[in-house]
């Protein structure tokens, strides 16, 4: 009885084994899809418009600003595939009630200002008020890789005879006049 206890316990102690061995030998993959889907259309910024009233040189100046999706243009792939349309924005502002100013900014108003990367894959972010001096109208405007916080931010300059001059924005906002003032 010994010996075919010992066979039954060995019999036993084998098939475990084996059935542990086979378990452990098994490989377990993973596969991990992409969740997310692309749109299989180009995204859209959404519209903007500003419409405000400024004194400047004695005189009531109200400016328009309008951005919106221009179909039109080229489409701009990013460098992971997605598709973007670029913008457009008008600008016009009147004088005490009277035409002034009308212009239509696109990215390719900027081309000069802009590195190449940004003229291929950059949008046309915004143009928004500044402020005002005793010689021009400062707008900030910003062209952007989409969905990113890199731009290239830029400063169009209005005159009071209608005459605009545009120029890459070379100072570091740091924060509020207040700011600056109690660093000092």
């Amino acid at each position: 009885m010994k010996t075919t206890f010992k066979f039954i316990m060995l019999a036993a102690i084998a098939t475990t084994t084996a059935a542990c061995g086979n378990h452990n030998k098994q490989k377990n993959y993973i596969e991990v899809k992409d969740s997310v889907k692309k749109p299989s259309a180009p995204q859209k910024m959404q519209e903007y418009k500003s419409v405000k009233t400024i004194n400047w040189r004695g005189e009531t100046y109200t400016y328009n600003i309008h951005r919106m999706v221009d179909t039109n243009l080229p489409i701009i792939t990013d460098e992971n595939g997605n598709k973007f349309y670029d913008n457009k924005i008008d600008l016009t502002i009147t004088r005490n009630g009277s035409p002034f100013f009308s212009q239509t900014f696109t990215k390719n108003t900027f081309a000069p200002y802009l590195d190449e990367s940004f003229k291929k894959r950059g949008t046309l972010e915004g143009l928004v008020f500044d402020k005002t001096d005793n010689e021009c109208m400062h707008f900030a405007a910003s062209v952007c890789f989409p969905q990113t916080d890199e731009y290239i931010p830029l400063v169009v300059k209005l005159s009071s005879d209608g005459s605009i001059s545009i120029a890459r924005d070379t100072k570091i906002d740091t924060g509020s006049d207040a700011d600056s003032a109690d660093e000092q």
